[in-house]
């Protein structure tokens, strides 16, 4: 029954009602129709038989007055008139007789009634074929006679034997009212009684229905109340399959779902905050590589302009070597004193060559170490991308700012490629610088040795040290160029550490928000 529909399971407890009701008129309708046979009975066989019996006794009683009044006439006309009512009481006494035998009175009146009905017309015989003629003929002594005689006494007897018959009906009468009123306590007896089964079905089932009702609303109440009150563990136990059955169900169902979803936040907040720790951890690398960028970008930018100084150096040589050279094409004696300046300026030269390539693998190794760093912060940057979209919405923020560091570092990265390129080049120049410079040691040991061919080499010397002041002017360039890139390096090292900076205020909200996050869930049980 619980699995029944709650219209269904009131409307039963008022089918019950209605059934009792129905049971209930229908015994007593049965009851009052036994009571109308009873009471039919009563007139039909009581009541109406002893009217009947009376009606018969009178009928008699006239028959007997009306033989003595005709005796009483003194004219004979007026006798044979009074007797002759004798006929018509007699016809109307039988027709009593018979309709009192339709009636089914029972087998002693009956027997009681056709011995009566024998003695009546014993009786009227008697009267019509002695007493009439004796009273017609004004024989009074002889009627008297005859009238006392036992013959006259039939109507006598059948009078006697009528009120036996109406004796017998009052008796049975007052049976049949005591039947009855048997029959009435029996029929209010049950009555009350189906009545009272009726009542007491209608209130238990009624009693069980609202505890079952009461019960189950009960349960759904209670989860209610637990779930107001942040415990999400709470469950129904209504398993009924009615609407109490489904309601409680489906308010399981939400339980689980929003417990589930209280998981999920819960564990949502720990892997925010602990990607939160990760990325302020990476900021803080990135922002150590940033300034490490920022120190050796110094360095690098110090090894430049001393690159830079060497260069300069080597072209103010190379110029003092044209200047030799032209004293050499002016002066020829004094070739030998010029060969030495000479000897002794490209061993300057060299030095400073050899300085510039020293430099320049120095500035390699730091270009080197600052590609190192570019794709360190690249991946950095790229690992806060992927935490930043782990963490969804809230990790939009720190998206832009990965993607900025991300940027810095692809820029860093192809700012040292050009600046390894431009090293590159310059250590070539250098190394033409010191081949050039061998040559021109060569030629001035030459020119010591052989001072009859001064005028050409001269000449192959003015031509050498043009190549080498051009050479000298590239790489003069080439070194300006990298203390500017190297000045770009150590700008974009600032922007990094700004927007890490930037990074790091982002990560404290995210972590902010989720402590807070974390505190509101713990408020729910799961």
């Amino acid at each position: 029954m619980r699995d029944l529909p709650v219209a269904v399971r009131v409307l039963a407890c008022a089918v019950v009602g209605l059934v009792a009701a129905g049971v209930v008129g229908a015994v007593g309708l049965v009851e009052l129709a036994a009571l109308g046979e009873d009471v039919d009975a009563l007139y039909e066989r009581n009541v109406r038989a002893g009217l009947l019996t009376a009606d018969l006794v009178a009928d008699v009683d006239e028959i007997g007055i009306a033989v003595r009044e005709g005796a009483l006439e003194p004219d004979a006309a007026d006798t044979r008139d009074v007797l002759a009512d004798v006929p018509v009481l007699a016809a109307a006494a039988d027709e009593d007789v018979a309709a009192l035998e339709t009636l089914g009175l029972g087998p002693e009146a009956e027997d009681l009634l056709a011995e009566a009905g024998r003695e009546l017309d014993a009786g009227v015989a008697y009267a019509e074929d002695v007493l009439a003629p004796l009273a017609i003929a004004g024989d009074d002594a002889a009627w008297l006679a005859a009238s006392r005689a036992d013959e006259g006494q039939h109507l006598v007897t059948a009078r006697s034997l009528l009120h036996e018959v109406a004796d017998l009906e009052s008796a049975e009468a007052a049976a049949t009212v005591a039947a009855s009123d048997d029959d009435y306590a029996r029929a209010r007896l049950v009555v009350l009684g189906t009545l009272g089964l009726g009542v007491l079905a209608a209130a238990a089932v009624g009693l069980l229905v609202s505890r079952r009702i009461g019960t189950d609303l009960a349960a759904v109440g209670g989860v209610a109340d637990a779930l107001a009150a942040g415990d999400l563990t709470a469950s129904s136990g209504v398993d009924s399959r009615d609407e109490l059955g489904r309601m409680a169900a489906s308010l399981d169902r939400a339980a689980d779902v929003v417990r589930g979803l209280m998981r999920t936040v819960h564990d949502s907040s720990d892997a925010l905050a602990a990607a939160s720790e990760e990325l302020s951890a990476s900021a803080t690398q990135i922002a150590a590589g940033a300034e490490e960028t920022a120190v050796q970008a110094v360095v690098v930018s110090d090894a430049a302009e001393e690159v830079s100084l060497h260069v300069r150096t080597v072209a103010a040589g190379s110029e003092e070597m044209g200047a030799s050279i032209r004293e050499i094409s002016q002066s020829a004696g004094s070739a030998a004193h010029v060969a030495d300046d000479a000897v002794r300026l490209m061993e300057q030269a060299t030095d400073g060559v050899a300085r510039l390539g020293d430099s320049s693998r120095e500035i390699g190794e730091v270009v080197r170490a600052i590609t190192d760093i570019a794709e360190q912060t690249n991946l950095l940057a790229l690992n806060a991308t992927i935490e930043a979209a782990r963490a969804g919405e809230s990790g939009k923020g720190f998206a832009v700012v990965a993607s900025e560091v991300k940027d810095l570092a692809q820029e860093t990265a192809r700012a040292t490629e050009d600046i390894s390129s431009r090293v590159a080049a310059i250590q070539a120049d250098a190394a033409l610088a010191v081949d050039a410079i061998g040559a021109i040691s060569g030629v001035v040991h030459e020119i010591s040795d052989h001072q009859t061919s001064i005028a050409s080499a001269v000449e192959e010397q003015t031509a050498t040290t043009a190549e080498m002041t051009r050479t000298i002017a590239e790489a003069a360039a080439g070194s300006d160029q990298i203390a500017g890139n190297i000045s770009g390096v150590s700008d974009a090292a600032g922007s990094t550490t700004q927007a890490l900076a930037q990074t790091r205020l982002a990560v404290d909200e995210v972590a902010r928000m989720a402590a807070e996050l974390r505190v509101a869930v713990t408020r729910f049980r799961v």
